[in-house]
């Protein structure tokens, strides 16, 4: 009903969205991409396991809801089972290239991961997720070697992603989480802002202070110094 109006006028959108809503909005073609042809920004969180009799898959329901405003930034995913990992959540998403703002707070995320999750989403600005772990250490490579490999392998994936959000979680790793971080700045150059959560906060800078003067990071010192300037 909200949208009966001038649907032409419609700039901003903020949906909470399951399976019954999109077949109701389908049925009655509510949204065409035609539609809301000014709809510049979109916030989006999917419910879960709600009638999921009726619509197949959240990647039917992502594919839907884009269809809304095509060239609209979307600026927010919540969207993954706290039960559900990163591997089996987020390949839907990979086409989706205007997502700008994933929340992924319950999700266990490794840095690999990250980087895949970070090339897939040309406009990513901001991302939430939960405290993040290395991953498994590319073969040949030590510890010391990983920001000359990551620079050799991923230079510059993202110049628009700012701003990284981590979340604690019952296995989180302030030591991992801080080399990871690092790492990502080395590789997205506008990546100045790290947000620990407050109970993280001083073992996680204390760790990035350590990590930057450290072998392998310390010729990249006054490139990731940034990181610890609103810390």
């Amino acid at each position: 009903m909200p949208f009966r109006g001038n649907a032409a006028s419609l700039e901003s959108l903020y949906i909470s969205i399951c399976a019954k809503s999109v077949t109701a909005l389908t049925k009655h073609r509510v949204f065409t991409p035609a539609s809301h042809p000014r709809l510049n920004s979109v916030k989006i969180r999917l419910k879960h396991r709600l009638l999921s009799t009726h619509f197949d898959s959240d990647d039917e329901c992502m594919r839907f809801i884009l269809g809304i405003g095509p060239d609209a930034a979307v600026r927010n995913i919540y969207s993954i089972d706290p039960e559900q990992s990163l591997a089996t959540a987020l390949p839907p998403f990979y086409d989706c290239v205007c997502i700008q703002v994933p929340e992924l707070p319950n999700t266990e995320i490794c840095f690999w991961d990250a980087v895949e999750l970070v090339k897939s989403l040309p406009i990513l600005s901001d991302l939430h997720t939960l405290n993040l772990s290395m991953g498994p250490i590319p073969a040949g490579t030590t510890l010391n070697k990983l920001p000359e490999y990551v620079l050799s392998n991923y230079a510059s994936i993202s110049r628009r992603f700012r701003c990284w959000r981590l979340s604690t979680g019952k296995r989180s790793c302030y030591q991992e989480a801080a080399r990871c971080a690092l790492l990502m700045a080395l590789i997205c150059p506008s990546l100045d802002l790290v947000i620990p959560s407050f109970d993280m906060r001083e073992p996680f800078v204390a760790e990035m202070e350590r990590l930057i003067v450290s072998k392998g990071f310390n010729q990249y010192k006054q490139r990731l110094q940034r990181l610890l300037g609103d810390m």
